[in-house]
């Protein structure tokens, strides 16, 4: 058995990296099981000579407010409102058309309508009023989707304001359930009857049943103080037309799976730390309590300056990273305010936007891999934590021209989800294990 231990080492000096930069790489291997003189390897030089040292060093962060997030055809649909003084409020609402299911539609000409009755899979919940009851409604589109239209966060559709459903519910938190919305009768009726005739409604072509009828807006009642995310992809999200055949009960359901939708998210930062960073899109915004941010469905992500490392390093000379971990603890949420589940580091090109090669965003490995690196959510401690040697070691070599890279969610996260969190100054740190001589 073999063990390998990695140490990359470096040569600094007081007088900066731009006169000494980099002299050697150098891979140390540690034999478990093996003498030396029976690989051929002697050691020399005098260990005692070497020390091995921590430090904890913070790293400097603003944030950026990206312009918009693309939100079509997500899989889950949002609605909901929540406040926070250090965010401001949050408004999300949703768009979707519905289709045909994998069942044909066929309804008799002698059926008899009996109901309409959208059901939902709420697969998600944020905020604190999960603890009490949510009110939302249902109103039919009176505009056009497009699966081929770019529709974004800030983007609309326009809709009936007189709601053709209203359901009060206490949301689930952390887990799916299944609610259900009674759509009103005219509303019913007029499906059911252009059901009955194909001439209306052709069974093998969907457009004509979303040409006539568009959609739903999914809308949260201003008094709430929660998101409800809705899975459009689920078995148990559907549209259900029931209707009666001589003494049977049918029914038919139309399903909100590989239709056109969208999630329109809104913020108003008015009187928050944030305020004005809504006017600032891709520019670096420091907020007056210096905290870093991360609000996925707004788009919101804190920018990391890696210069206080550099600058510890230029003051050592002769150094060895051995490992180096980014650390970042988070302000304990709120009820129900979850955090995003991991988080990524992208690099950015001078107007603060992620950079692209071959359609994949570019960021820090993890160690030995072809992976982009993710710091993981640990809820029992508030934090997050990553490997990040081999990216320290090449900044220190200079191998990047910009010392910055961009605090991300994950890509679900944005288009699907409002979590966000809080770390005061101090709570984003690097943790660097290294060896010099003493």
């Amino acid at each position: 058995m073999t063990i390998w231990n990695h140490t990359i080492i470096f040569i600094t000096s007081s007088l900066g990296r731009t006169q000494f930069g980099l002299l050697i790489l150098v891979t140390l291997f540690l034999f478990a099981c093996e003498e030396p003189n029976e690989i051929g390897l002697e050691l020399t030089g005098d260990p005692d000579r070497i020390g091995a040292y921590y430090q904890e060093i913070e790293l400097t962060t603003n944030l950026i407010n990206n312009d918009s997030t693309f939100t079509l055809s997500v899989q889950r649909l949002l609605a909901g409102n929540t406040f926070k003084e250090e965010f401001g409020e949050l408004s999300a609402k949703s768009f979707t058309q519905y289709g045909y299911s994998s069942a044909r539609l066929e309804v008799p000409e002698d059926a008899v309508y009996d109901s309409l009755v959208f059901f939902i899979n709420s697969d998600y919940a944020f905020g604190t009023g999960v603890s009490g009851t949510q009110r939302f409604t249902i109103h039919e589109l009176t505009e056009d989707l497009y699966d081929t239209a770019a529709y974004f966060s800030f983007s609309t559709a326009e809709y009936d304001p007189n709601p053709i459903a209203t359901g009060d519910f206490i949301l689930p938190e952390r887990k799916d359930s299944v609610l259900s919305f009674k759509i009103d009768d005219v509303y019913g009726n007029r499906l059911f009857e252009a059901a009955k005739d194909t001439n209306i409604i052709d069974p093998n072509d969907v457009s004509t049943l979303q040409a006539l009828f568009k959609g739903f807006a999914i809308v949260s009642d201003p008094g709430n103080n929660s998101v409800m995310g809705i899975s459009a992809s689920s078995d148990s999200t559907f549209l259900r037309l029931y209707w009666r055949e001589d003494t049977v009960n049918q029914s038919y359901p139309f399903e909100f799976f590989g239709v056109a939708n969208f999630n329109q998210i809104l913020t108003d930062r008015t009187g928050s730390p944030l305020d004005g960073i809504e006017d600032q899109h891709y520019r670096d915004f420091f907020p007056d309590n210096a905290k870093a941010y991360i609000q996925s469905g707004a788009d919101l992500v804190t920018k990391l300056d890696f210069t206080p490392m550099l600058n510890f390093f230029d003051t050592i000379e002769y150094a060895a990273l051995n490992q180096t971990l980014i650390s970042i603890n988070i302000d304990e949420p709120g009820f129900n305010e979850l955090p995003p589940s991991y988080l990524y580091f992208y690099f950015h090109d001078e107007n603060n936007k992620r950079i692209k090669d071959l359609g994949q965003f570019l960021g820090i490995m993890q160690d030995g891999s072809t992976e982009l690196q993710r710091a993981i959510y640990d809820e029992e401690n508030l934090s997050y934590e990553a490997p990040i040697t081999i990216f320290s070691d090449r900044l220190i070599q200079g191998s990047y021209s910009d010392t910055t890279v961009l605090m991300f969610p994950p890509e679900f996260g944005i288009t699907n989800t409002v979590n966000q969190f809080l770390a005061s100054p101090g709570k984003i740190i690097l943790k660097i294990h290294y060896s010099k001589v003493k």
